[in-house]
């Protein structure tokens, strides 16, 4: 739960391809992101649930969506994300279905984590980092 964003960054600081996953259920607020390759608090992907959509963003000192569909999330209901990042390859499952991806050379190491860019609460059931 946060007033305002929050991060939960874990894993080593230079993992290359990989996929994060996290079942989670968003409770309040409108941004629920897992969140890849990440070298601190302002360079990093983040993927999942922002503002009514699904999208997958590059923060860099401030946030740039770099894929985007539009996305029903239900507060109270448990999702499967999985952010896969290989190469130059970044892409989004949604309870074992594809449903985002594009491809950006920004950030090619990093941690993963959990991200609330707004306001809100998130349960979060499990997490997992799988290097390839």
């Amino acid at each position: 739960m946060a007033a305002t964003d929050a991060d939960m960054w874990t894993g080593h600081a230079y993992a290359k391809d990989y996929t994060v996953r996290a079942e989670l259920t968003p409770m309040a607020g409108t941004s629920h992101l897992v969140t890849a390759r990440a070298r601190g608090t302002s360079q990093f992907y983040g993927a999942g649930f922002e503002q009514g959509k699904l999208v997958i963003i590059s923060f860099d000192f401030g946030a740039k969506v770099i894929a985007e569909t539009s996305f029903e999330m239900e507060l109270g209901r448990r999702y499967d994300l999985a952010f896969d990042v290989s190469g130059d390859d970044l892409t989004l499952y949604v309870d074992g279905k594809k449903a985002l991806n594009t491809t950006d050379q920004k950030y090619q190491y990093g941690m993963a984590g959990l991200r609330l860019a707004s306001a809100g609460r998130l349960l979060v059931t499990s997490f997992a980092i799988e290097e390839k």
